[in-house]
């Protein structure tokens, strides 16, 4: 059951995964808490499930601090809706203890209900807080179902300096989660459920979680440039796209999703030589980069060579058998009907 599934001891660099967001607070006491949930704990869901703990009650910590220091504005709706997302978050992790005196198949079912409820409802605090910031920042506005969150946020006029503070605060540690996360424990625990889980709504929280980590970048530059790129591509200006995507990757050559991007503007233009070149560097930085790999495919698909687009295909499915899975199977079925048709 999914409850059964082990994770392998990881070494002592992965216990500092979300290091940066403590060592101000707590003085590197994160390596203690890691060390223990590693050594103690046998699943990745439950792994997973103390990993939001902390962090969400980091994150309330912060805002209730912020809170007690500036008394005048404690009645801040925004804040106290974020407190809420907050608690919500924490009273969902606190159902997973009920688990303990079940059956072990009926704890693994109900323990995954649960971390999937615990990552959506994180989820939902990340890009609350995410809207928040680029209201502030100007930028664009993402779909976003934030709804609630921009009513109460609009009725805080008189709180915006400190709301400000808190979110961009928030905002930095949340983008320092998610870019050590993808270095360490986090994205590891991730792929684990995203290949042994048989929930659907589970797969693509999990996948939004990586896909967050992957597009995550320590530099304020490197996010702009991939923002402009994001923009220029979605009106259909390649060119544009394709010049600050290149800006990103001078500014940080390591970024394998600013170089994943590329490659796929690089396919939209047709140059396929290009494309998998940078596709190739991606899956050299990361490799279970599931997007890369299914472009390999794309690409070695559209130039006849079959065999080759199974391999990448075949990849894509240990890694990640709910990328596009209808679409995944009609593709490979495609390339195994050209080669038996090439053997006739």
């Amino acid at each position: 059951t999914s409850g059964e599934k082990s994770l392998e001891k990881p070494n002592a660099t992965l216990f500092l995964s979300l290091y940066p967001l403590y060592t101000d607070s707590s003085k590197g006491s994160l390596s203690h808490f890691f060390c223990s949930v590693f050594i103690t704990e046998q699943t990745v869901e439950s792994s997973i499930l103390k990993m939001i703990n902390e962090v969400s009650m980091f994150m309330k910590s912060e805002v209730m601090s912020s809170i007690e220091k500036n008394p005048v504005h404690s009645n801040s709706t925004v804040m106290a809706f974020l407190i809420e997302l907050l608690d919500e978050i924490l009273a969902i992790i606190n159902e997973s203890k009920v688990l303990e005196d079940q059956g072990q198949e009926a704890k693994g079912e109900a323990q995954e209900a649960v971390i999937c409820n615990a990552l959506i409802a994180f989820w939902e605090f990340y890009q609350n807080i995410e809207l928040r910031f680029r209201q502030l920042e100007g930028m664009g506005h993402r779909k976003i179902k934030a709804a609630k969150f921009e009513e109460k946020s609009a009725s805080s006029n008189k709180t915006v300096s400190f709301e400000e503070k808190i979110v961009l605060s928030l905002m930095k540690k949340m983008r320092t989660w998610f870019c050590e996360g993808r270095r360490g424990v986090l994205v590891d625990c991730l792929f684990l459920l995203l290949k042994n889980s048989k929930d659907e709504a589970l797969a693509a929280i999990s996948q939004e979680y990586i896909w967050t980590s992957w597009n995550s970048n320590e530099s304020e530059e490197v996010l702009s440039e991939m923002e402009a790129a994001a923009n220029y591509l979605s009106r259909g200006n390649f060119s544009n796209a394709l010049g600050h995507l290149k800006k990103a990757i001078d500014l940080d050559p390591m970024h394998a999703e600013a170089r994943n991007r590329l490659s796929t503007v690089l396919f939209m233009m047709n140059d396929f030589k290009e494309s998998e070149k940078e596709a190739i560097k991606v899956t050299e930085l990361e490799p279970r980069h599931f997007g890369a790999l299914n472009g390999l495919a794309m690409i070695r698909m559209k130039e006849g060579d079959y065999s080759t687009a199974l391999k990448y295909l075949k990849q894509v499915a240990s890694i990640n058998p709910w990328m596009n899975a209808s679409v995944l199977r009609r593709n490979m079925a495609v390339c195994q009907a050209a080669l038996t048709a090439s053997m006739m």
